[in-house]
């Protein structure tokens, strides 16, 4: 969840750190700082429990010279959010500084024997007991490397961490376990970045070499040396990566959230380009060209994600089942990762994650690894820790998304697993071709029903006004309109703190039909499918009992006119289309009652945009 950077060289080093923390707030935060060996070689910090703009102008009444430091963005895991707890952290000397993102699962008994030691700690925080382990293996009279490799060796849990020591003078040493985040090394002319994401330092550089778990890193001022933990050096691979414009704009929004709902019938078509290629009269796939055989002797998929990515699984499942016909489950990766289920080579893993850091899929993913399993990743970001341990890669191609609440990501990622289905479904032979084809020639109207729901902007607009005072919301679907309920729920607790459940329609008699009466509001999908008749009589009965309704209802379908509060029409379009334009209602209803009620919409309270943390 935590932005990390660090920087050697020959500028200035608070400039190149709070410039490549401001590339990582989207990651969501809520402190950050920095350390900086001064000219006179001694480390002198600046911290706040507020955003990087208030950290910058504390730096421009208080200048810290030195072109040599670590910078950090934490989101709260240990400690309430303030200065105290902010990174980076120090031992009791000042004489040594880290960045930290994880949990040391044995920080109270680390801690204990610390202060058994003698030492006093300062803040909350399980992070800042690193920093006194360096400093006590330092006084042992072991070197800075292998005082950094022993801690390392010692705390548990999954970690991502920069060191740096006045008396060990310029050098950043760096290193993983598991999966708390990345660390990417960038090598520029005459100077060394390290940070969590190569966007952070994408300006500088597109030399880069991945550190994985337990990995070590060594920087100089021009150079790195690499180590396994508790092993010996070895020499990386280097990777020469187009780095995604690190240019952030709103343009003319207000909010990155709302731009990034309204350019998502762009973002769909620079999708759709990135994936097919149409030659004369036959359509071919750019982007997904599976090995021979890959899904031969696959009888069984599992599809995980957290969050926003697990709803997009979920609609996929359907795509998979319905155009593939293999059996699919869908999983959330936090408890996938520790249940013992029936794994083997026959079973393809298919993992969802935006960002390609969320650390409880990595740990699924891993699992999946040691049982020989086939592995396709999903994600929006490329050269992520997820892409080095999946087969094959997929990338959504939505561009990078700001705003903590997902929206484009959600619509990229049910893209491409509408396109992954198609694709297993030719290769096994419960599609022709010129299914498929008509498929693909459905999906390429998508920007266009996109756009025709864009412009019902205003509308929502007023309709969330209206509902903006009410405190608890039900949404329901079915079919593939079921997660759509889900992720539209989830979208307004997000960003405006309003208790929302998303529910299958056919669940209401089982127990939620208890809640309705005329102070919590329903989002029903009724669209004109074959769910529509269940959906007409599930609205019947909440309308029986004073239940306030919004209804998605197909355009032109004028049948439920006196059930229904208010209305919000949906182009007719193609079944497998529907959850592309269901969707954005309901993120733009979410964002508009959290801007009535004046809450950040871009980084909501509690949330971060990478989850790299159990």
């Amino acid at each position: 969840m935590c932005g990390i950077v660090g920087y050697l060289g020959y500028r200035n080093a608070q400039d190149v750190i709070v410039s490549s923390l401001q590339k990582l707030e989207y990651r969501g935060y809520d402190s950050c700082g920095l350390a900086i060996l001064n000219s006179e070689n001694k480390i002198e910090y600046m911290k706040t429990a507020g955003k990087i703009n208030d950290l910058k102008e504390m730096l421009i009444e208080y200048r810290i010279p030195g072109n040599f430091g670590i910078g950090h963005t934490r989101w709260a895991t240990h400690g309430k959010p303030d200065d105290r707890n902010a990174h980076p952290h120090s031992d009791g000397d000042s004489s040594v500084w880290i960045v930290h993102n994880g949990i040391v699962e044995n920080y109270q008994e680390l801690k204990t024997e610390l202060e058994y030691k003698g030492y006093k700690f300062k803040s909350e925080t399980d992070s800042e007991i690193i920093a006194f382990l360096i400093s006590d293996l330092l006084k042992q009279e072991y070197s800075f490397v292998e005082s950094v490799e022993k801690t390392a060796e010692v705390i548990t849990g999954s970690h991502s961490v920069l060191a740096m020591a006045d008396k060990d003078m310029r050098k950043v040493i760096g290193f993983r376990k598991g999966h708390a985040g990345g660390l990417v090394v960038g090598y520029g002319n005459d100077e060394m970045f390290i940070a969590s994401d190569m966007s952070a330092i994408g300006e500088y550089t597109n030399k880069l070499v991945y550190l994985e778990s337990d990995q070590l890193v060594i920087l100089g001022d021009n150079s790195a040396s690499y180590k396994d933990i508790g092993g010996g050096y070895f020499e990386p691979d280097h990777s020469f990566i187009e780095v995604p414009d690190t240019h952030f704009s709103k343009d003319d929004f207000d909010h990155y959230m709302i731009k990034e709902i309204i350019e998502q019938p762009r973002s769909i078509y620079n999708s759709l380009s990135n994936k097919i290629i149409f030659n004369d009269d036959k359509i071919e796939f750019e982007d997904f060209i599976l090995p021979n055989d890959f899904t031969k002797d696959i009888n069984r998929i599992i599809l995980t994600g957290m969050g926003t990515s697990l709803y997009a699984c979920e609609v996929g499942q359907y795509f998979i089942e319905s155009l593939a016909n293999i059996p699919c489950q869908t999983e959330d990766a936090s408890e996938l990762r520790y249940k013992d289920s029936p794994i083997d080579e026959n079973t393809l893993l298919i993992s969802v994650t935006q960002s390609g850091e969320t650390a409880d899929t990595l740990g699924a993913m891993s699992l999946f690894q040691t049982k020989g399993c086939k592995q396709i990743l999903i994600s929006n970001s490329v050269g992520s820790a997820a892409s080095r341990i999946a087969d094959i890669e997929i990338n959504i191609n939505s561009g990078i998304e700001i705003g903590v609440a997902s929206t484009k990501s959600f619509t990229g990622s049910i893209l491409s697993l509408l396109f992954l289905a198609i694709k297993l479904g030719t290769d096994k032979s419960t599609l022709s071709i010129p299914e498929a084809e008509s498929l693909i020639l459905d999906s390429t109207k998508l920007p266009d029903l996109m756009n025709q729901v864009v412009e019902m902007n205003p509308q929502i607009e007023m309709m969330a006004k209206k509902y903006s005072k009410y405190n608890h919301f039900l949404y329901l679907g079915r079919g593939l309109n079921k997660p759509v309920a889900f992720e539209g729920a989830l979208k307004l607790k997000e960003v405006s703190y309003i208790h929302a459940e998303g529910y299958s329609a056919g669940q209401m008699k089982h127990g939620p039909i208890a809640l309705v009466d005329n102070n919590i509001p329903v989002i029903a999908m009724a669209l004109t499918d074959n769910y529509y008749e269940k959906m007409r009589n599930t609205i019947q009965e909440i309308k029986a009992r004073s239940g306030i309704l919004i209804g998605l209802v197909t355009k032109g379908n004028y049948d439920l006119d006196g059930l229904i509060d208010d209305v919000i029409e949906i182009p007719e379009c193609p079944k497998y289309l529907t959850p592309f334009l269901t969707i954005i209602p309901l993120q733009l209803f979410s964002y508009y009652i959290a801007l009535e009620l004046g809450y950040d919409v871009d980084q909501p309270r509690n949330l971060a945009k990478t989850v790299t943390v159990e």
